[in-house]
């Protein structure tokens, strides 16, 4: 999957914190750190099952990402603190099963198995400052 951001690109986000391995590597950006390279390391890290947390937002208009990832499966939703509403990722399963991932636990339904997909949603949250409206939400 391609990075449906590019360089020159105007960010959304202020900040990313990336949590990494089993080391917690953690690494902070900040506005002009927000590069192509960043996101081939987000990218590179999904693939190779390292990703552990990744946390992005917007000061000004109260919005945050926060994903956690274990493996192979992801947990991801969208905090707009302006509006007061919570979106997470819904699988369509309605499964209400508890699975733990990076010391939290989840409901299966909230849970996405596809690397591409949390990418994408990361990507589009990056760029737009929303959910991507191509994936379900489950909206609190």
């Amino acid at each position: 999957m391609d990075t449906i951001i590019k360089t020159g690109s105007t960010f959304y986000v202020d900040s990313v914190v990336l949590t990494i391995g089993k080391e917690k590597e953690v690494s902070r950006y900040k506005d002009k750190e927000i590069t192509d390279e960043l996101l081939n390391k987000i990218k590179l890290c999904i693939n190779e099952e390292k990703l552990i947390r990744l946390d992005t937002e917007n000061i000004r208009d109260a919005i945050t990402m926060t994903v956690f990832g274990d493996k192979n499966i992801f947990h991801f939703g969208i905090v707009d603190m302006f509006n007061e509403i919570i979106y997470y990722y819904d699988n369509g399963t309605n499964n209400t099963e508890k699975i733990g991932i990076a010391g939290s636990k989840f409901m299966r339904k909230m849970i996405c198995d596809s690397k591409d997909v949390v990418f994408k949603a990361i990507c589009y949250f990056m760029k737009y400052g929303k959910n991507d409206d191509s994936l379900s939400w489950i909206i609190e």
